[in-house]
């Protein structure tokens, strides 16, 4: 198997052991790929930091993983002073062995938890991979550091640590009798025997680095970044450099894992984790991204977006004929090859469903009415 072929394995065998979790699968890789730091945000009990560890496990490498606590300080981070050292040199030098500054990935959960110290002391190696003691600077193997959360930072302190965060995945409860179901009384597959390598991740990452990005992907992005600031969102220099740039960006990075060598507009849709800060920025730069990038998905969004509210107002079994009617059509649209492809596997079950409820209405009408 190519690197390709063993990252899709993996993202297959995850989202087949955790329900409704592709996004935050897909965002793994690109973080893994890029080196674009992920925050997980939900509520407790959505897996968030299942499957965050679930992909680890895939790869390589020394992980760092820690669940900080309100008593965590800087020494769990990046390890105590070396007393033997310090007694006879004294230097204050870090015993390193076992901590972020020692791993190649890193799973920090409850990343808001914890002293101010314990932040401030994965500045430097969350921005740049660095770390800095004696008036030395060295260079860290940290590819990526996965983290999760319940809330978000209200300290405008943590406003530094937080924007290394760049990639912000919303992850809710599972939303629908489909999922649930899956969720609860679907026996979970065995976990896939993929393991990437270091070598392989690295060879992945200068391909990503590689990947072209063609006038059209270019024009698509200062459009969005236009739309952007419009709306009043602020997308600095770096967000956009980590979005769209030419050094290993997230739209390079989901090229590279749709098997292409240059970046097609489409691939801009999963920079949108990228774009926002502020929960109610999130919404309106979705919109913007999809509109702009994946107008299809957008399209299809909409339909299902009509069925919904259609079956929110009226119960199918409440509907008159005109009514079966219409709602049947809203679903076969959803269904068709149009649009069936942008919704998730319990999107699709669900419009499963609904069409056969609504079939089995419409029989059950006529019935009733040669009767």
């Amino acid at each position: 198997m190519n690197v390709l072929e063993k990252i899709d394995a993996v993202k297959e065998s995850v989202n087949q052991r955790f329900a409704e979790r592709e996004e935050l699968v897909d965002a793994c890789f690109n973080s893994i790929l890029t080196g674009a730091h992920l925050l997980a945000i939900g509520s407790p009990g959505t897996a968030k930091s299942a499957v965050i560890r679930e992909v680890l496990s895939h790869l390589e490498g020394n992980v760092y993983s820690i669940q900080l606590h309100a008593y965590s300080t800087e020494k769990d981070i990046i390890g105590d002073i070396n007393p033997k050292q310090y007694l006879e040199t004294g230097m204050r030098s870090h015993t390193v062995s076992g901590t972020l500054l020692d791993s190649d990935y890193a799973f920090i959960d409850e990343v808001f938890k914890g002293t101010r110290g314990a932040r401030a002391a994965m500045l430097d190696p969350l921005a740049d991979a660095i770390f800095s003691e004696n008036g030395v600077t060295r260079q860290l193997p940290l590819r990526a550091v996965l983290a999760a959360s319940n809330e978000l930072p209200s300290d405008t302190y943590d406003a530094a640590f937080y924007s290394r965060l760049q990639q912000r995945v919303l992850v809710t409860d599972l939303d629908n009798d489909s999922a649930r179901a899956t969720a609860l009384w679907t026996p979970q597959p065995a976990k896939c025997a993929v393991t990437l390598t270091l070598a392989e991740i690295d060879a992945a990452r200068a391909a990503v680095v590689d990947t072209v990005m063609p006038d059209q992907a270019r024009e698509t992005a200062l459009q969005l970044f236009r739309q952007i600031d419009d709306a009043g969102v602020r997308c600095d220099q770096r967000k956009r450099q980590l979005a769209v740039g030419l050094r290993g960006s997230i739209a390079q990075a989901q090229a590279f894992l749709s098997g292409r060598d240059s970046v097609r507009p489409d691939d801009l849709w999963a920079i949108r984790h990228a774009l926002w800060s502020k929960p109610a920025e999130r919404s309106g730069v979705f919109e913007i991204c999809r509109t702009l990038c994946v107008p299809a998905m957008a399209a299809s969004e909409r339909a299902i977006g009509q069925l919904t509210d259609m079956l929110g107002l009226k119960s199918i079994e409440m509907m008159d004929w005109n009514e079966l009617q219409q709602a049947l059509n809203l679903v076969k649209e959803c269904l068709s090859p149009k649009y069936k492809g942008n919704y998730s596997k319990s999107q699709v079950s669900y419009l499963g469903e609904k069409k056969s409820a609504i079939s089995k209405k419409i029989v059950s009408g006529v019935k009733n009415r040669k009767g």
